[in-house]
């Protein structure tokens, strides 16, 4: 299994600091022995508090999560998807005290 760059424990780590959570060592004090935050021990019980017992025996509950999206947004509708970004981008309303910035004829020269 690998870990991520930042990742302050390793499984065994993992495994060890839930261990002692559940022998009875309170979060705040498994996680100063292990120089983590309290959340992050809070994060390590809770997953293994959750799994069930075979989860628990392949520690699959203590591996890292991927941070990619379950869902995403919906995709735009096909009137939207064939467009080009250009004609969107210049469907935007301009204040009415300035001139078009696509209109190269309502530039003054520089002087």
């Amino acid at each position: 299994m690998t870990y991520h760059a930042n990742a302050n424990l390793t499984l065994r780590q993992r495994h060890e600091l839930v261990l002692e959570i559940e022998a009875g060592s309170t979060l705040w004090a498994a996680a100063a022995a292990r120089n983590v935050a309290p959340a992050t021990a809070h994060r390590w019980w809770v997953r293994w508090r959750d799994a069930d017992p075979e989860q628990r025996a392949s520690l699959v509950c203590l591996h890292d999560r991927s941070s990619r999206q379950l869902r995403s947004v919906a995709p735009a509708p096909a009137v939207m998807a064939n467009k080009p970004t250009s004609t969107l981008g210049s469907a935007r309303r301009q204040p009415e005290n300035q001139p078009d910035p696509s209109d190269v004829t309502a530039r003054r020269p520089r002087q």
